[in-house]
């Protein structure tokens, strides 16, 4: 009988886990398929948002994150977006309730985004913006 408790236990803490995992892939995705749908679109048609789609295959999470380190930690592209977006916010019920509402809201902090500078400390640096119509990711090699 324990062995069958035990079994169940197991059973229900592997079920919660997989939960807590899809809901965090399925906001990982969101984020994603709002910064393809600005930057690349249906069907990339410029050189920047062809150069943009190649990047982003390889480049993957590490748009925003930073490669070899645990998911909360963003590269500086993301701390902006990061600043301007609560991920809490973005839970599947509410994306699935107000899609049009929550896209936009992503929309709004890319949009925000592309108008800081790299280097805030820097007179002459470029904006996020730059960098992405010259058909480049925002993030470090």
């Amino acid at each position: 009988m324990r062995k069958f408790y035990l079994t169940l236990f197991v059973g229900a803490l592997a079920g919660f886990w997989m939960m807590a995992e899809a809901e965090q892939a399925g906001a990982v995705k969101f984020f994603k398929t709002n910064f393809e749908a600005r930057y690349i679109g249906e069907e990339p048609s410029t050189d920047a948002q062809k150069s943009i789609a190649a990047a982003v295959k390889t480049t993957k999470c590490y748009v925003c994150h930073v490669k070899g380190e645990k998911k909360k930690v963003r590269n500086a592209y993301g701390e902006a977006l990061s600043k301007l977006l609560d991920k809490d916010n973005f839970k599947a019920a509410r994306r699935k309730a107000m899609p049009k509402e929550t896209a936009a809201e992503v929309q709004a902090a890319l949009e925000k985004v592309e108008a800081m500078k790299i280097d805030p400390k820097a007179a002459d640096s470029p904006t996020w913006g730059d960098l992405l119509k010259a058909g480049k990711l925002p993030v470090a090699k």
